[in-house]
């Protein structure tokens, strides 16, 4: 049973982290994370950022976590419309998003409070480059509601361009 409460909607960032941070910096933020897989993503993302800055987009290897596959994702930053566009999604988030996310940004998959966290989140992950978790309920119109954790984690390419790993589990 999560410690969240079903109707929280909850954002917490991680501190800075970069090259020669010891991982201790992330402890607090990693403890908050009670999911399994998302600490497994965190601490493979750590360990890659901790060697090689954030510049770790050609690096990073999904398949170096083969058990989360069905539930990662990757995104980049859309300029245009300034959010975040999905570019690769696990099966069970294509399924969770009825037939999937990729191509689409965050005015095209959600609006209200849940537009307003991911916004948020994008801020944190793009634009200060720290890595986040969300809590929010998924309201679905032809299906039951789901809640959901959400880790976002900030990389970039060799040029420097901002992408972000993600982590979806339910709650």
């Amino acid at each position: 049973m999560s410690a969240w409460g079903r109707e929280d909607l909850e954002l917490v960032a991680a501190p800075k982290f970069g090259p020669n941070d010891p991982v201790s910096k992330l402890h607090e933020f990693r403890q908050r994370l009670e999911d399994p897989g998302a600490r497994k993503l965190l601490d493979y993302w750590s360990g890659l950022v901790s060697v090689y800055g954030l510049a770790i987009k050609r690096r990073f290897d999904p398949l170096a976590i083969p058990d989360l596959l069905p539930r990662i994702y990757l995104e980049e930053w859309d300029a245009p419309t300034e959010q975040s566009k999905v570019r690769l999604e696990g099966d069970v988030l294509r399924d969770l998003w009825g037939g999937g996310a990729v191509g689409k940004t965050i005015d095209d998959q959600v609006t209200g409070a849940v537009n307003a966290l991911w916004k948020e989140s994008d801020r944190l992950n793009f634009g200060e480059r720290r890595g986040t978790f969300e809590v929010y309920d998924l309201n679905f119109r032809d299906r039951e509601y789901r809640w959901v954790g959400d880790l976002c984690l900030p990389m970039e390419d060799e040029r420097g361009e901002p992408f972000s790993v993600g982590y979806i589990w339910d709650l």
